[in-house]
């Protein structure tokens, strides 16, 4: 997994393979903030839509982990 995020240096890298458990809150966090995201922003332009060929929530805003 700490292997596939682009943009981690060594460190981040190495602090991702030592607390996996974290890793997978920190993505559950996420998913669970996009879906109220969503929801609280439905009837907006911008309702954090995330599109299946981005891999980042804020398209080309966010280069860097």
């Amino acid at each position: 997994m700490c292997d596939n995020i682009p943009g981690l240096i060594n460190k981040q890298r190495q602090l991702c393979r030592q607390h996996p458990k974290v890793m997978q809150a920190i993505g559950a966090g996420i998913k669970n903030w996009i879906g109220e995201c969503q929801h609280q922003f439905r009837n907006h332009r911008w309702n954090c839509n995330t599109m299946a060929r981005e891999h980042n929530l804020f398209g080309r805003l966010l280069h860097r982990s």
